[in-house]
């Protein structure tokens, strides 16, 4: 299970946390012996502004693409202007999950 920081397209989003859990202890095979593979999560959530901006970056992310590649120069630049924030406030992925400690799952 996955949790993002919203729905939409795979670009302008962040994960927030990922689970893996099998309830009877067999993993998702059934003959594995776990009950918890994957347990992470970021250590905080993000801002409206970094919301607005994941937002903005999946929804405008179309209209700037060269030669199958998008121009995230120019993608920044739209979306600084629009928002009026600096470009170095315009990033996707400012959180990274980090794994929770193996005691929590026990």
């Amino acid at each position: 299970m996955t949790l993002d920081s919203q729905p939409g397209p795979a670009f302008g989003k962040t994960v927030l946390a990922t689970a893996v859990y099998a309830p009877d202890g067999k993993s998702v095979s059934g003959s594995d012996d776990w009950t918890w593979s994957t347990l992470q999560a970021t250590p905080r959530g993000l801002t409206a502004q970094e919301l607005k901006i994941q937002c903005l970056w999946g929804e405008m992310r179309e209209q700037f693409q060269a030669n199958g590649f998008t121009d995230e120069g120019r993608l920044t630049a739209a979306i600084t202007k629009k928002m009026k924030v600096p470009a170095e406030k315009v990033m996707l992925n400012p959180v990274f999950p980090e794994p929770f400690p193996q005691e929590w799952t026990d």
